[in-house]
């Protein structure tokens, strides 16, 4: 039999309601302080439920792998839902078992070849755009400046387009919808309110925006004799192996919404704080530029550069182990269970901190350091991959990370050998911890062009 709940430590804090409002504050600085100070696999009581903490890569391993079949989404995911529809983020059990089946496919690396050479034009595009915005000012919000370039890359490679009109309604209809959904996570017993205030009203007629230019863009897709090579032909025209079927209207809807969202947003908050890294650090930014002047010299970058930009590749994962983009994962057991001997009751929730897990003091040298030489080939071999899940890990794993890494590599390469980035006089970045891990304030910098040294 598992040991009793109380032998896993308890936080108890000042009390219900100070822990409440510390967690809801600022669940990353929780989460790490209160590892240090309680341990990386603890309870505490909040929302009117025992939560369990955990920064510990061997109970991630049990609940994302070893039992993974006995966790299921935590309910925080049901908000998600309600934008996402049943996409691979939010879907559960045999669905979604059926659903990564006919996605995997598209994400195959020979598919993702044919997406490269659109990856490449939309970043092309983007560095001339940059170009002529800093003749006027150089003062620019580099967060916002990294979700239109990403965002134009998902629009070009799952939709085939790059219709401005429908990426400003994409982008308005995510930011509203996050809006009201991260209100409804944060505060659930308020729901009820917003049927009054009118709040869900507006959610589901922005979310009636996308889902018209969704079905548009399927209805023309399943017309067209000869589609573009896209994502979203590349999902229509897959089928189960064991049946002959495709994906429904409403699930190429739910993987679409899925890809666009979780596809730039994540992208671009990486790359945002790549550059505000970079520009803390110009002996690393020199490396870096070495590389690039090396493999790429003032040419376009090939699919086969990518293996040689391996400096790049690093700084792009140090930047995601100390702002991991999926900050958290959220899980709830199905029936009760036993981790590392303790006892996890049925239906508890457990909010398992990638942030954390990636500050570990214990599982990282001087973790609060921007070092991308931990991910030297050799080190980051003798590394326990449970140490490092900025795409999750398990079954569940990310099935878009080999299409972020080629994504940010490309961009990242093409942006610091042609741009100088310093940040404001006084300027601090700001955590926010939302859907994904974002810059509360955004990344206020001066952009220069600079001379390309060959």
């Amino acid at each position: 039999m598992p040991k009793q709940l109380d032998t896993i430590p308890c936080y108890k804090g000042k009390g219900y309601f100070a822990r409440q409002k510390e967690f809801l504050g600022s669940p990353l600085v929780f989460s790490v302080t209160k590892g240090k100070e309680v341990g990386d696999f603890f309870y505490t009581h909040m929302l009117f439920k025992k939560i369990f903490i955990i920064s510990n890569p061997d109970v991630f391993q049990h609940i994302l792998q070893s039992n993974q079949k006995n966790y299921k989404k935590s309910p925080a995911y049901n908000q998600l839902k309600l934008a996402l529809g049943n996409g691979l983020v939010t879907s559960e059990g045999d669905f979604w078992r059926k659903q990564r089946r006919l996605a995997q496919p598209a994400f195959h690396k020979q598919k993702l070849l044919g997406l490269f050479e659109m990856m490449v034009d939309v970043s092309e595009r983007y560095i001339e755009d940059l170009r002529q915005k800093c003749q006027k000012t150089q003062e620019l919000n580099v967060a916002l400046e990294m979700m239109k370039v990403t965002a134009d890359i998902v629009l070009k490679t799952l939709f085939h387009t790059d219709n401005q009109s429908d990426e400003q309604d994409l982008y308005d209809t995510m930011a509203s919808t996050q809006e009201y959904i991260l209100y409804c996570i944060h505060y659930p017993l308020r729901i009820p309110w917003t049927f009054v205030n009118g709040q869900r009203r507006k959610f589901f007629k922005e979310l009636g925006k996308f889902d018209d230019l969704m079905q548009g863009m399927i209805n023309q897709r399943r017309s067209n004799d000869a589609p573009p090579m896209d994502l979203l032909t590349m999902l229509i025209e897959t089928k189960d192996a064991d049946t002959g079927e495709g994906m429904s209207d409403r699930q190429l809807r739910d993987e679409a919404m899925t890809i666009y969202a979780a596809g730039h947003e994540t992208s671009a908050n990486a790359l945002s704080w790549s550059l505000y890294l970079l520009a803390q650090h110009p002996d690393i930014l020199k490396r870096l530029r070495e590389e690039i002047a090396q493999v790429l010299g003032d040419r376009s970058p090939s699919f086969e550069d990518l293996r040689n930009l391996q400096y790049t590749k690093q700084v792009i994962e140090e930047s995601m182990r100390l702002y991991p983009p999926a900050w958290t994962v959220g899980r709830e057991a199905l029936v009760e269970d036993e981790i590392a001997g303790q006892a996890i009751p049925k239906k508890a929730i457990l909010f398992m901190s990638i942030y954390a897990l990636h500050r570990h003091p214990d599982l990282w040298e001087n973790p609060d350091q921007f070092d991308p030489d931990r991910f030297a080939p050799d080190l980051a071999k003798e590394r326990s991959r449970w140490h490092y899940l900025p795409f999750g890990a398990g079954p569940r794993m990310c099935i878009g990370n080999n299409f972020a890494m080629m994504e940010m590599q490309i961009l990242l390469a093409m942006l610091v050998r042609q741009f100088d980035f310093s940040l404001l006089p006084g300027f601090k970045a700001e955590m926010q911890p939302l859907i994904t891990l974002k810059p509360k304030h955004g990344i206020l910098m001066k952009v220069k062009e600079r001379q390309l040294q060959v």
